[in-house]
Order: structure tokens, then sequence, then C-alpha cells
């Protein structure tokens, strides 16, 4: 039409002005039209992993989906998966990640789901969502909650030598998302799917098989005993194994259901968790004799009174 016709748009509108000889309008009217009619857009919901293949290498990835057809891409990135920080979070983790932060290493972000959206002709946008079908399909994601912190360290192992492992073994990449508590099995739909399960029964009988206690630090010496004597004390009558941290954590592994929980009880006893704490103030100079030769003195008045004492 000419500037004669021109009229307002509405909102959602786009309009195509076109000026010449009356044929010469007809045939691009239906030029734009049979354009305009061929136009498609299609959203596929896609993985944080996938858009992180597509961008990869300079965008390697969105240029072969664009490779011999005329279409555009729009990525969307989904939303950045952070877990709440705790109140009483150490402030030495805190210091750790600024510094990292001023050697220049950028902390990685994962993010939920996002999209990507094709625009273009109908055989074009078909042919780019085949494309980025394969690479879904090649990225597909399972996810394992973590139930229990401690499980992750056994799942990792020494410098990641346990999950590299796991790997090769199920032909699967694993992801761990500390922050937002998942685990990511990614590959192929079917072998992703069984490798979560597997994690998933590893967890289970992690949780079954160990138990982490929090005892207060000063009671670490007493729980030990002299020379060792308690903890091995209790390693033989239940069958489980103790591993003790200054700080109090005590992490406790046995098979056996049973025993974990007399091994757990025997832990409480020893150091006095759940019972009334009582204190005797003396001058210093006593402390090698309440103590005694290796401990010999402590630990004969922990058996004749049956109380722990640090």
């Amino acid at each position: 039409s000419n500037v004669s016709r021109a009229r307002t748009l509405e909102a959602g509108q786009a309009i195509v002005r076109i000026s010449g000889e009356p044929e010469q309008i007809a045939a691009a009217v239906a030029a734009v039209n049979e354009v305009v009619d061929k136009f498609v857009m299609e959203t596929v919901d896609v993985s944080d992993r996938v858009i992180m293949d597509l961008l990869r290498n300079s965008g390697a990835g969105v240029n072969k989906l664009q490779e011999g057809v005329q279409v555009n891409l729009d990525i969307v990135k989904g939303k950045p998966l952070v877990a709440a920080k705790p109140a009483d979070a150490p402030a030495a983790a805190e210091e750790q990640q600024q510094r990292r932060g001023r050697r220049g290493r950028r902390p990685q972000v994962h993010r939920g789901p996002g999209k990507i959206k094709i625009s273009g002709d109908r055989d074009s946008v078909a042919t780019a969502v085949e494309r980025l079908q394969e690479v879904v399909a090649a990225n597909y994601e399972a996810v394992v909650k973590i139930e229990a912190d401690d499980f992750v360290g056994s799942l990792v192992g020494r410098g990641g030598s346990n999950i590299r492992a796991l790997q090769a073994e199920l032909g699967v990449a694993f992801d761990v998302l500390r922050e937002a508590k998942q685990i990511v099995a990614r590959g192929p739909q079917e072998q992703a799917e069984a490798a979560a399960e597997h994690i998933r029964q590893l967890q289970a009988t992690h949780i079954r098989t160990n138990a982490v206690l929090k005892v207060p630090a000063d009671m670490v010496s007493v729980l030990a005993g002299a020379g060792g004597s308690t903890l091995r004390t209790i390693e033989q009558e239940t069958g489980a194994k103790l591993q003790t941290v200054r700080d109090g954590t005590v992490r406790i592994t046995c098979e056996d259901e049973e025993k974990l929980a007399e091994a757990v009880e025997a832990v409480k006893q020893a150091c006095g968790v759940d019972k009334d704490v009582g204190e005797v103030t003396f001058d210093p100079k006593y402390i090698g004799s309440v103590i005694g030769r290796g401990g010999s003195t402590l630990e004969a008045l922990q058996k004749e009174c049956d109380v722990g004492l640090s």
C-alpha cells in the first residue's frame, strides 16, 4: 500500500509497507504472506548442560544447529541453583571463596532448566529442532537428592578417584551440586537413569551403615581413652569402625544396623552425651595427678564412677 493507506498498529502487530505499481504490490504482498505463513517458532526445554554444550567453543554447537538453515535462536538460561546459606556457615569457607576470587577463578554457577526458542520457516525450524533433540538426548539428566552430606565425600573419593571410576563404569558423567543438594547423572537417558538408581542405592546403603555424631571437642580424648583403649573396646564389642576428628566429629561405620546403633550409644555413653554435666574446679598444678601416667588415674575414675571425664 502507499502512504495514504497507512494505519496505526495494535500491540503485537507488525506491518510491511509496499509501494509500487499495483501488479508489483500484489506480487510483493503474496510473497510476504508466503513468508509469514511459513514462519513458525518452537520452544524446547533443555537442561543447563545442553546450553553449556551449545555455547562451548565460541558457540560451535549453535553454529551446527544453524548450519544450512535459516533460523534464529533465542537461548534463555535457567535460574541459578543456590541453596540458602546457614546462619552459622563457617567464616573460613567464605574466606576461601574470596581467595579463589582474588586469584581470578570464577566460581561455577549451576542453573536449572532453560529454554531454546527456534524461529524461521517451517522446514528450517524442523531441521534445527531435530538436531537439538539429538543434543538433548545425549545430555539427559537424572537427578538424585543428597540425603546425607557425608555421603558425597565417600562417593567422590580422594581426588575424585571414586566418582571417575563410576563414570567410566556406568558410561555417564556426574555433576555434584552441593549447594543445591543434588547429584546429576548425565548421558543417554537409559544409562543416566540406571546410573541415578545406582547412586540412590549407594546412598541408601551409606545411610544405613554410617552415623555421624557431634560431641564436645574436649571429649574426643575421653572417647579415645588411654592409648586409644576406649575406642578399641567399642570397635571390638560392636564390630564398628570409629574415626574421630579434633572438632568433635565422630564417624561410625558398621555393616550391621543393630551393632551400628550399639556403637552410637557406646560413644554417647563414653562422652556423656544427653547426660547431666558436673564440674570440679581445682588448682591447675593438680592436673597431672588427676590424669595420671598415660591417663591411668582418669580412666580408673571413669570406671569406678561410671562417668565420662575430660
